[in-house]
């Protein structure tokens, strides 16, 4: 789940790709503006931060195809970093 300021909008991760992109749905209404190339932070099960970019529709109509970009190249590269003690727990 993608979490936010209770006056900004947050996603749940709906699948991940196998070539490692990450799908989400918005929980919440979604600015246009808001669909583009934003940075976001994913929030794992233990509390860790993965910071990426959320990639929406060009056209900002179909809130299904949006993506978040983590720099991750495959599926297992997504999950090492959602497992990864690495991160930040605070960022």
């Amino acid at each position: 789940m993608i979490c936010a300021h209770m006056d900004e909008v947050g996603f749940m991760v709906r699948s991940i790709s196998r070539e490692g992109a990450i799908d989400v749905l918005p929980v919440g209404n979604v600015r246009m503006a808001a669909r583009q190339l934003q940075p976001v932070r994913i929030t794992t099960r233990e509390e860790c931060k993965i910071p990426g970019l959320l990639d929406g529709d060009r056209q900002g109509n179909d809130v299904s195809a949006m993506r978040v970009d983590i720099g991750a190249r495959s599926y297992d590269e997504v999950m090492q970093a959602g497992n990864s003690s690495r991160r930040s727990r605070h960022v």
